[in-house]
């Protein structure tokens, strides 16, 4: 069962279950910034920086793996 996390101008991001290790941030496969942002998420290699996990393209949108961490920024 798909759990949505988050949604913006960005995009959404969904989770696959409760106990999924990995989330998945869903955008137009046709947004110049997406594309921008996997380029950069495939080159940069930082403890900082989330870890791209993996992408899709289906049905015109753009599915982006990432982990899953145990917090939230909101907190801070």
């Amino acid at each position: 069962m798909k759990i949505l996390l988050a949604e913006s101008a960005y995009g959404r991001v969904w989770v696959d279950g409760e106990e999924s290790r990995e989330v998945t941030k869903v955008v137009d496969a046709t947004d110049p910034n997406a594309m921008r942002e996997v380029r950069c998420l495939r080159r940069i290699h930082h403890p900082n920086v989330i870890r791209l996990l993996g992408i899709r393209i289906e049905d015109g949108l753009l599915s982006m793996r990432f982990p899953r961490y145990p917090m939230d920024l909101d907190m801070f």
